[in-house]
């Protein structure tokens, strides 16, 4: 008789490796059609991405540009008011009254308003204007008539950023006084000092004559701080005692009185 051989172990190995190889090859089958699936669904190569989610809106608490950045506009003012740099505003309770001016034995009279004073010559030589330099911040005129008459009169009164510019503009406007005799063909007084406790003040006369009428003026400028009044008064008539003096004389008193206008 023949021996026993024993059990088969090789044999039995190698069912379980082909049990293990049919495993992962079930396995590597769905893998390949769970991607062939995957592929189809989203629509092959190229296709385009999933939409996103909408953006959620804004919330109540940021705040949209308009609300960040508003536009404010400012209600219109009867009086213009000029920044800090451009001097204290002009107004009408700093233009002098007719009971302001002087002129002996005859009265003034408001004739205009002026809100814009006037690029023009005012009065005869006139060659400084308002503009500058240096240019006023604001300012106001009156022009005035004389009663009887005939007689007319011319008050400007400016604002400037300091009170060297107030000065200054009243020297330019002294040196159109100055020559303007010369230009006229006529005589001029020598320039007179107004020394007030309100500001400071100089003034002269001028008479000449135009065909048969003969003429008389007297030109005044002061300042006070910032600000300055320039005075151009005017008749008709031969020339009167006053002038080229300097006690009572209605320039001198014209000017004390408009520099009493001019307080802040």
């Amino acid at each position: 008789m023949y021996p026993d051989p024993g059990p088969q172990q090789p044999s039995t190995r190698l069912s379980g490796v082909a049990i293990v190889i049919g495993v992962l090859a079930i396995v590597i089958v769905l893998g390949v059609v769970a991607g062939v699936v995957v592929w189809v669904v989203r629509g092959g190569p190229g296709a385009d991405p999933p939409p996103q989610p909408p953006t959620p809106p804004p919330s109540s608490t940021q705040p949209t540009p308009a609300e960040s950045s508003p536009v404010t506009s400012t209600p219109p003012s009867e009086t213009t008011r000029p920044s800090p740099e451009q001097g204290p505003a002009v107004t009408a309770a700093n233009l002098p009254t007719s009971g302001d001016l002087v002129w002996p034995g005859q009265q003034w009279r408001v004739k205009d308003n002026l809100a814009e004073l006037p690029a023009e010559p005012a009065a005869p030589c006139q060659t400084w204007t308002p503009a500058g330099p240096p240019a006023a911040g604001s300012g106001m005129g009156r022009t005035f008539e004389l009663k009887p008459g005939p007689g007319r009169g011319v008050a400007y009164v400016l604002s400037y950023p300091s009170e060297a510019d107030a000065r200054a503009a009243a020297d330019m406007i002294m040196a159109d006084a100055e020559q303007c005799g010369q230009r006229l063909s006529g005589e001029q007084s020598e320039v007179q000092t107004l020394n007030s406790p309100l500001g400071q003040g100089r003034y002269l006369d001028l008479t000449w004559r135009t065909g048969d009428v003969d003429h008389v003026g007297t030109w005044g400028v002061a300042t006070r701080g910032e600000r300055l009044v320039w005075l151009w008064l005017e008749a008709d008539g031969p020339a009167p005692e006053w002038v080229g003096t300097e006690d009572g004389h209605p320039m001198a008193a014209s000017l004390a009185n408009a520099l009493s206008r001019l307080r802040h």
